[in-house]
């Protein structure tokens, strides 16, 4: 997997915002910020190339 695509914030919650339709509203997350997240080059977890 490329570098990029890998995860870099991890925030766990019991429930997701939703919207009267049942939709996950985004921009409430994103809003949410990232202080209480979970960060990977925090932790300083290095992504490496592929393992054969």
């Amino acid at each position: 997997m490329a570098y990029f695509a890998v995860t870099r914030y991890v925030m766990l919650t019991d429930t997701l915002p939703m919207t009267p339709q049942g939709k996950v509203r985004k921009q409430e997350l994103r809003d949410a910020g990232t202080a209480a997240c979970w960060d990977r080059e925090a932790a300083n977890v290095v992504i490496t190339g592929r393992q054969r």
